[in-house]
């Protein structure tokens, strides 16, 4: 083969190596976008009536989503670069003929067998660089693992869904400002002292939900949440101290460990003052309990 042919050729597959691609394997659907030029990535991710599951990799592709063939879950995904940015969108658009899927309301809380036909879908981000996520999760279950994506940012929205969201190990990434938003749902969310967090902000509808703090967290950092109706227990860490500004309604109460001194609206732990790692809480209530708890 002369040289330019051999050129040709290396630009040939150079050129491919870059582009989407999609296969079918085992009646599986697979689609990955490799990594290029970016050095960090802002994604817009909307995914409604879907088993939907959400965690890290380290292969070199911005994003990887498999779910099976026979679902026809319609995603929709473009990814372009500008500059240094990477800017992925993947939405979903649901097949209607599949009338056996119960996605609306309390029906996604219902275990029986009769609830498991949710069509899966899988989806993996890379761990290379920051990203900036904004995500939401409609009619849904969704297992949100964030162990490993290094995220930047997070805004994330659910509807009716049951949702997990857990960081088992260090953001390494700052995460800047995390907003979280759900409407009629059960939301638990684990290790949220690995997130590596300077604010977070939760707005709650009817919801059932359980916050754990467990992690690292070595400085002050800002936490406000308003719900609306439903119930909230708080987990921290003992080696955590707290300062907490809480204002509710007739219809509403809160629950904290006895060591919590109370100063009109504000409570602040015993501890508080002795340790690097600080949540300066303001908790807003309509309707609903809140409990405060510390564990080990």
């Amino acid at each position: 083969m002369n040289r330019s042919k051999k050129i040709a050729v290396l630009f040939f597959f150079t050129a491919v190596s870059v582009l989407p691609t999609t296969a079918i394997l085992a009646q599986l659907v697979k689609h990955n976008q490799p990594l290029s030029s970016e050095h960090d990535i802002k994604a817009y991710i909307e995914v409604g009536g879907a088993n939907f599951s959400l965690h890290a990799h380290s292969v070199p592709y911005v994003y990887e989503y498999k779910y099976p063939a026979r679902e026809l879950a319609n995603l929709n995904t473009t990814y372009k670069i500008k500059g240094s940015s990477g800017f992925l969108s993947i939405t979903t658009t649901q097949n209607n003929q599949s009338s056996n899927h119960k996605l609306i309301g309390w029906e996604l809380f219902n275990d029986s067998d009769e609830s498991q036909v949710i069509p899966p879908i899988d989806l993996s981000l890379c761990d290379k660089y920051p990203i900036d996520l904004n995500l939401s999760v409609g009619a849904s279950k969704a297992d949100l693992d964030f162990t490993g994506i290094k995220l930047s940012n997070l805004n994330l929205n659910t509807g009716a869904c049951k949702t997990i969201v857990s960081f088992n190990l260090q953001n390494l990434a700052v995460l800047e400002h995390m907003k979280i938003s759900t409407g009629a749902s059960q939301l638990t969310m684990t290790g949220l002292g690995f997130a590596n967090f300077n604010e977070m902000d939760f707005y709650g509808g009817v919801t059932d939900v359980e916050m754990d703090f467990t992690g690292n967290i070595d400085r002050a950092v800002k936490v406000t949440i308003t719900i609306d109706a439903g119930t909230m227990l708080i987990k921290i860490p003992k080696d955590i101290s707290v300062n907490l500004t809480h204002s509710g309604s007739f219809f509403s109460s809160i629950d904290l460990p006895t060591d919590f001194v109370k100063n009109a609206s504000q409570y602040t732990s015993s501890n508080y003052g002795t340790t690097k790692g600080v949540l300066n809480m303001t908790i807003s209530s309509g309707a609903g309990a809140l409990k405060l708890e510390w564990i080990e």
